[in-house]
């Protein structure tokens, strides 16, 4: 199995400290460099672009393939992602 990267490690550790569930808007404004913390919320002027949503988007995918995180969908757009 490959080492998580950077962004993986990131996201991972941000997830463990916050100790509650965030969703993919806050994950991305977090990698993007927008909040400085998860349960702080992102700017409504500034948004990240769209291969930070996807790269974020890809990094939790991975997490959640290897058990390390895992997510629930709500609706059809909105969900969220925890540490396991």
């Amino acid at each position: 199995m490959h080492p998580l990267g950077p962004l993986q490690l990131k996201l991972l550790a941000a997830l463990r400290r916050h100790g509650g569930e965030s969703n993919l808007e806050s994950l991305a404004a977090l990698a993007a460099g927008l909040i400085p913390e998860l349960g702080v919320r992102p700017p409504i002027d500034h948004q990240p672009r769209r291969a930070v949503y996807v790269a974020t988007a890809r990094a939790v995918s991975v997490l959640r393939r290897r058990g390390l995180v895992h997510g629930r969908t709500i609706g059809t757009a909105k969900g969220r992602i925890a540490a396991t």
